[in-house]
């Protein structure tokens, strides 16, 4: 978008921008804002892609971003005049009136998200654990977000990790962990507030003894007392079936639970997916528990085939995506190579007996060519799963290279 801006910019003004065009530019920079949105939307939309170029940010080359140096005390500068502008009694209650204490207070929470993150990431590994007990709620639907909480927590992820680029990262994703931080709590506190709401409304629609009560209110022409409404809704309480009305206690699970998952979700992809992309971004080569992820999508592709003959128009849809599935593979296996290679012969050949290893026991790749043989898939769905099969065996046996 950013490219286009220049290639339209030099289509109007030439390759000479005009003074005045370049005056107007330089005010609106000391605002900061303008510099920092480029680097805050791709840590957000694309942090795989991001920290994987931080190397060449520093090297120097032209780029939109600022430097690691400059990117963190502009943001805290920013930081520190939004909040004395919004409310400048606020920081007096706490005793943060100085600017340059407001500075260093907001200076350490940027630094310390490495310290912080795993904290989040525990605590919302707990609530899915909680969650997963609710009735209507099975575990392996949320076992991807379980396995990337694991990997900031994981002691084997900063084993690996190449701490002169984790340094150069950190000073982005604090900037960003700050403001992330800040938008989900607002968020989630106006999440839980429309929850509540949801709640109340739901509860009195499904309470039968309430709409009964109401009609005799009705029938009666607005002359039955508050006390006499009370005695006819606690008979109607102690005759209902008890099967009759989803009793409190269960609708209480349901709301809590769809708003606790919709929290996490929210959480994971603000703050702790960026993060786990910055590790990856620094790893000498991804760890099991990586690779363990980066296998889930192919498992639940393959999930429907494993116990019967899948037959379904949706069945077959999901066999279509085995290819894509595939090609994603492939290339984090390049990707994954180049980096092994670089860190040398070792990190080469332990990077491949664990990604062959993991690789091997997530899918399961003779025990999907036994229900190949055993169930009546249909033409189409053989070829795609035979076709998966016999790509994926080719890249576990090939031996990690540059021109692989």
């Amino acid at each position: 978008m950013l490219q286009r801006v220049s290639r339209y910019r030099r289509r109007f003004f030439g390759l000479k921008t005009p003074h005045w065009l370049k005056d107007g530019l330089s005010i609106g920079g000391y605002l900061n804002v303008f510099d920092l949105l480029p680097t805050l939307a791709a840590i957000a939309l694309a942090p795989d892609h991001f920290f994987k170029r931080v190397p060449q940010i520093i090297s120097s080359k032209f780029t939109w971003h600022k430097t690691p140096i400059k990117f963190l005390t502009s943001g805290v500068a920013l930081i520190v005049i939004l909040l004395v502008w919004l409310d400048a009694g606020l920081l007096e209650e706490y005793g943060l009136t100085d600017k340059t204490v407001i500075g260093r207070y907001l200076l350490g929470i940027c630094l310390t998200a490495p310290l912080t993150i795993p904290i989040i990431a525990v605590f919302f590994r707990i609530c899915l654990f909680f969650l997963s007990g609710l009735p209507g709620t099975s575990g392996n639907d949320t076992s991807q977000i379980a396995m990337e909480l694991g990997i900031p927590v994981s002691a084997f992820t900063y084993v690996r990790i190449e701490y002169r680029k984790f340094l150069w990262s950190t000073f982005y994703f604090g900037v960003y962990f700050y403001i992330s931080l800040q938008v989900f709590l607002l968020l989630s506190y106006y999440l839980w507030s429309f929850g509540d709401y949801i709640f109340e409304a739901a509860a009195n629609a499904m309470d039968e003894c309430k709409s009964h009560v109401d009609d005799l209110v009705a029938i009666s022409g607005q002359t039955l007392t508050l006390a006499q409404r009370a005695a006819y809704y606690a008979r109607c309480r102690e005759t209902v079936l008890p099967s009759a009305n989803i009793g409190p206690s269960a609708l209480t699970q349901i709301v809590f639970g769809g708003l606790a998952g919709i929290t996490i979700i929210v959480g994971c992809a603000m703050m702790i997916r960026p993060y786990i992309a910055l590790l990856r971004s620094v790893v000498t080569i991804p760890t099991k528990r990586m690779h363990r992820v980066d296998c889930m999508e192919a498992v639940a592709a393959l999930k429907p085939f494993r116990g019967k003959g899948a037959k379904s128009k949706y069945h077959t849809t999901s066999a279509r995506r085995l290819p894509l599935i595939a090609q994603r593979i492939e290339s984090k296996f390049k990707a994954q190579d180049r980096q092994a290679v670089a860190s040398g012969s070792t990190w080469r050949l332990k990077l491949r007996q664990e990604r062959t290893a993991t690789y091997a026991k997530m899918l399961d790749l003779p025990g999907l060519r036994d229900a190949l043989s055993k169930y009546p898939f249909t033409d189409e769905i053989k070829e795609n799963l035979s076709h998966f099969a016999d790509r994926l065996e080719v890249l576990l046996e090939k031996e990690p290279n540059l021109d692989n």
